[in-house]
């Protein structure tokens, strides 16, 4: 630092003094009719590490309330002065209104600093060294040309055997969700903003052991927005999807920015793109080893983003995922089967059904009995049109035998048809991606494959 910038950063640090100094005498003034300082009780939930938790009342000296205090008191004291400048004529109210609200607006910045310290040390005599410590802080906040957030995305029905983070996308990493972090975000001070709901049930939140993490760098001449985070985390969850079934899901991003303000609601807690997830459900287990194929999938589908519509499977994606949200059987098979045609019927008019079941055979054929495959994918594709056209639930279409429990049979099958879903739109993705073609070049390529089989078959009957 230059001696010029030097005696600048001296002569701002002078400033800022002088303008707290003035804050806290004002504060002093303000806490004797309020009968002692502002206080804040709130339930504070503790967790543990067997997914237990403990709530308690906690009081703590609101400083926040006092200083909106304060900025309301310096408005009214201002009043009679902008009525002035209401008066006059057009162009100088507009100047003046204008210089007035960028002093207000700088002086709340200021007292975002003013705050952190008052909290910090718990006292309205604060020293210079205190002021300054936390005014140095802010300054280099505002002055960067991003904010730093540290982003936590609690999983639903999750569980595995890692103990150390391990990066599963492009920025976000996989690891332990441990009671300390889920105290802290459970408890941030959202309160402040009597309009941000939590988009996660607390016992879903209380029995999450893993939670995906990055680092978001928020421009700040731009709105606050989490577009490119939800991006990836739907990424990652299809690639768990896809390697493994149960209801794994995430619904909320908790985000903290490196400082506080009282400008801007931080920390922000968002609803993803996964928000309508089923927030309890079956197990969703994987072991360490087990996550190269997550990122392998994960992979596969960044490839496709070269491909105009990630080569046509983007509602096949939104389809599949949709179908963790379904609580109804019916509405899930409906999904299911929309995802498949998304893929084994693209650009197809004709002999849907019969190109439907051959096809998702012909794909899997390497890994599972064709036969079988074939059967699975028409009782799949006749289902959802009963469903869809004459109103049949899957109790009617899937009875019971005496041997089995009531419901069995509805439920075997939608766990049949979900894995076989799982399994064509994985082989697809990966096919897809490695030979960089789009979904209907590849159905040809399909046919071709299934044309060929069928005449050397033929021909070795002869």
């Amino acid at each position: 630092m230059g001696d010029q910038d030097q005696e600048t950063s001296e002569r701002q640090d002078d400033l800022f003094y002088a303008f707290a100094q003035i804050i806290l005498t004002r504060l002093k003034v303000f806490v004797e009719p309020l009968g002692g300082m502002p206080v804040r009780t709130r339930y504070y939930v503790s967790f543990a590490e067997d997914c237990s938790s403990h709530t308690s009342l906690q009081t703590k000296t609101d400083y926040r309330t006092l200083l909106l205090h304060y900025q309301h008191q310096a408005f009214l004291e201002d009043e009679t002065r902008l009525q002035e400048f209401i008066q006059q004529q057009e162009e100088f109210t507009s100047h003046a209104l204008s210089a007035y609200a960028i002093v207000f607006l700088n002086n709340f910045l200021l007292l975002d600093a003013i705050r952190d310290a008052l909290e910090r040390y718990n006292t309205l005599d604060l020293t210079r060294d205190q002021l300054l410590e936390s005014y140095h802080r802010y300054r280099d906040f505002w002055a960067a040309p991003s904010i730093r957030y540290k982003t936590v995305i609690p999983l639903l029905n999750f569980s595995s055997d890692v103990t150390q983070e391990i990066t599963v996308g492009t920025t976000m990493v996989l690891s332990p969700f441990t009671p300390d972090e889920k105290t802290q975000l459970w408890n941030s001070d959202v309160d402040y903003y009597p309009n941000v709901l939590i988009p996660i049930e607390y016992n879903a939140f209380l029995r999450s052991r893993y939670k995906l993490a990055c680092t978001h760098l928020q421009e700040q001449n731009k709105e606050y927005s989490t577009e490119e985070i939800n991006k990836e985390l739907l990424d990652v969850l299809t690639a768990l999807r896809l390697t493994k079934a149960g209801n794994v899901g995430a619904p909320a991003i908790f985000e903290n920015s490196e400082l506080y303000s009282m400008a801007m609601g931080t920390p922000m807690i968002t609803r993803t793109d996964d928000y309508d997830v089923r927030q309890s459900g079956a197990e969703y287990g994987i072991t360490e080893a087990e996550l190269s194929q997550v990122t392998s999938l994960y992979a596969n589908l960044q490839r496709l983003n070269s491909l105009s519509r990630r080569g046509g499977l983007v509602v096949a994606l939104r389809r599949f995922n949709r179908a963790y949200s379904r609580e109804i059987g019916e509405d899930k098979i409906i999904d299911l089967t929309i995802a498949l045609e998304s893929c084994l019927l693209a650009g197809e008019t004709k002999e849907l059904s019969y190109r439907f079941a051959l096809r998702g055979a012909a794909l899997l054929s390497k890994s599972k009995d064709p036969k079988e495959t074939k059967k699975l994918l028409k009782a799949i594709y006749d289902a959802r049109s009963s469903i869809v056209h004459d109103g049949k639930t899957l109790a009617e279409l899937k009875r019971d035998n005496r041997q089995t429990p009531s419901g069995h049979a509805t439920q075997e099958f939608l766990r049949q048809s979900e894995e076989l879903a799982r399994d064509i739109l994985r082989e697809y993705i990966i096919q897809m991606s490695n030979r960089h073609l789009p979904v209907k070049e590849f159905n040809n390529q399909l046919e071709n494959l299934i044309i060929e089989h069928l005449t050397s078959t033929e021909q070795a009957g002869e």
